[in-house]
C-alpha cells in the first residue's frame, strides 16, 4: 500500500506493511505483517489485518468519491488456532453499501489455517 501524500503518512502501513494479495470469491484478501514473535499474540495480530483489510474493498465500491472512511467497527469471533508466521492474510467482502453505511464480513487465516471470522460495519461520510 502507498501513502495517500508525500506529507502524510499512515503509521500502520509502516508498521504492518499491508500488501494486496488480489480477489477470490469477491473478496480481496490484503497480506498484513505479524511484528510479535509470540504465538499468543495471534488474536491481538487477527484483529489488525482484519482492520487493515476493511478499505480496499469499501473504496472499491466508492471509486473516486471523496468520502471520509472512520475506523471500522468490528467483530470478530477466533478460532482458537494461533499463529507462528511472520504474517496473516485477511479476505474482506463487501456485503453491503446502504445509506452510507457499509458492512464487510471477513475471516483472517495464517499459514493457511483460520484464526477468525466475522462483520464490520463503517460509516462513509460525504467530503466536501
Amino acid at each position: 500500500w502507498r501513502h495517500p501524500g508525500k506529507n502524510f503518512r499512515i503509521p500502520l502501513i509502516d508498521t504492518f506493511e499491508p500488501r494486496y494479495l488480489g480477489k477470490r470469491d469477491g473478496a480481496i484478501a490484503t497480506g498484513v505483517k505479524v511484528i510479535w514473535d509470540d504465538p499468543d499474540a495471534s488474536a491481538e495480530a487477527a484483529c489488525i489485518a482484519a482492520d487493515i483489510s476493511v478499505g480496499p474493498p469499501v473504496m472499491g465500491q466508492l471509486g473516486r468519491q471523496r468520502i471520509a472512511i472512520p475506523n471500522p467497527d468490528l467483530s470478530l469471533r477466533f478460532s482458537g488456532g494461533v499463529a507462528g508466521g511472520d504474517h496473516m492474510v485477511s479476505l474482506c467482502r463487501l456485503e453491503s453499501l446502504t445509506a452510507g453505511l457499509a458492512t464487510t464480513s471477513l475471516e483472517v487465516r495464517a499459514d493457511g489455517a483460520l484464526l477468525a471470522v466475522g462483520i464490520s460495519t463503517t460509516t462513509c461520510l460525504k467530503g466536501d
